[in-house]
This record gives C-alpha cells, sequence and structure tokens, in this order.
C-alpha cells in the first residue's frame, strides 16, 4: 500500500511539475533556513563554555552614567581586582586583570604590527581554561618579559622552528622570549586574541594605579555562586 501512495504522489508531481517545483524549493529553502538558524543559536549559546571554571567566572562592570543614561560599563583599572580579593578574601578565589594592546614584533627579518595582543596576571592560564601546546602554563607569563604566542602567529614568525625559548623584539626597543605556544582561541569566545605577555611592568606605573584610569577588564574567580556578586559582576553566561 505504501508503493501505492509513491506511485500516485510521483505521478501528481509529474503531471503539475511547475506547481511541484515550487513546492519543493519552498519546503527546501524553509528546511535550510531552520538549520541555518539552528547552528547560529547552537553557536551563540556555545560561547565560553568551554572554560573548566566558567560558572565561576565573572567580569567586573561599572555602573555610570553614559550620556545621561545609567549603563554598564565593562571597562575598569587596575586597583578594581587587588581590592576585591583584599574586600572579599572567602569568595574571591582570584583575579585576572586583561588589557588590550598592540606593538611592533619582530624576529628576524620579520615584522609585524600585531593589534591582537593582551597584557594580563600572571593566573591568566590557571583561571581561563586555554591550553598551551608547548610550553609549561603555570611558568609561561610569571616574568615580565615573556610572551606566549598562538599556534596561527607562531608560524607567521618561525615557520617550522621551535619557538619556545626565542627572542623576539617589541616595539624596537624591548626583548621578550616566548615562554608558551597556546592553541589557536576558539571562534566561540569572548576574548579574542593571538598573543600573551606579562601586565607586570605596566603595573608598576602609577597610571595604573589610578582608580580613575579605565582602561582593561577585571575579571575574578569565584570560590562558589556567591548570590551578592550577581549585582556587582556580569558572568560569562549572561
Amino acid at each position: 500500500m505504501f508503493y501505492n501512495y509513491l506511485k500516485i504522489a510521483f505521478r501528481n508531481l509529474a503531471k503539475q511539475k511547475f506547481y511541484s517545483g515550487i513546492n519543493i524549493l519552498g519546503l527546501t529553502l524553509g528546511i535550510a533556513c531552520c538549520l541555518l538558524i539552528f547552528l547560529f543559536v547552537q553557536h551563540e549559546l556555545s560561547y565560553d563554555k568551554f572554560h573548566a571554571k566558567g560558572d565561576r567566572i565573572f567580569r567586573v562592570l561599572r555602573v555610570d552614567h553614559v550620556n545621561g543614561t545609567l549603563g554598564k560599563i565593562p571597562y575598569t583599572s587596575g586597583p578594581y581586582g587587588p581590592a576585591l580579593a583584599a574586600d572579599y578574601p572567602d569568595d574571591v578565589k582570584a583575579t585576572v586583570r586583561v588589557m588590550k594592546a598592540n606593538s611592533l614584533l619582530a624576529y628576524g627579518d620579520k615584522s609585524f604590527n600585531e593589534d591582537n595582543l593582551i597584557l594580563v596576571d600572571s593566573n591568566f592560564f590557571q583561571v581561563f581554561s586555554f591550553p598551551l601546546v608547548k610550553g609549561n602554563a603555570a611558568m609561561a607569563l610569571t616574568s615580565p618579559n615573556t610572551i606566549v604566542l598562538s599556534e596561527e602567529i607562531a608560524k607567521k614568525y618561525f615557520g617550522s622552528e621551535t619557538p619556545v625559548g626565542k627572542l623576539m623584539t617589541v616595539d624596537k626597543n624591548g626583548t621578550y622570549q616566548v615562554a608558551g605556544i597556546m592553541a589557536n582561541v576558539p571562534a566561540n569566545s569572548h576574548l579574542k586574541f593571538d598573543l600573551i605577555t606579562s601586565i607586570q611592568p605596566l603595573s608598576q606605573q602609577e597610571g595604573f594605579k589610578v582608580w580613575r584610569n579605565n582602561a582593561m577588564f577585571t575579571y575574578v574567580l569565584l570560590a562558589g555562586p556567591v548570590k551578592k556578586f550577581r549585582s556587582e559582576v556580569s558572568g560569562l553566561y549572561g
């Protein structure tokens, strides 16, 4: 009986080819659009889910008036992280400051202006799950003049060479040692970067200690889901 139904259906399609084509095309487009929407939503909901400690990582927001409207601002200054750790020692397990920057990097006869560089605290890899494929994640950023490259950037400068331990020139006057190579940052990460270096040298400057010098992100790793932080910080997942 099922075979007969199929036979009749194909006969009807053959008799009205024009209308059948329109219906089939509409059905195909509808299914394709649904699949694209599903994939887009799935990708958006997957942001930062790869962090092992993601449910306890929060980005600090400032509440301030912007053009007469009360808004939340993600940029903070250097003292925020240490102050939160000091004020909430039982709740804040770690703080990490992340500052975007750009620099002229050179190795041998290759030099490029890199605008996807971030300066971070030394515990960055202990809070976020960005794996190193070469180097020691616990030690990579403990020295001030060290730098970690993504696999893509490492290939760009060093080709088939082993980059770890090599020296690179930064802004024509500084020498940084490559301390590690990390896997390329996933597309579903809200943090986008290709190079990481220590924020330690900058933190010694007086301007870094000024509360109103808001030029970086501050993240906190909480010991648990502390409710009183909900009004003060914004989680990675909203």
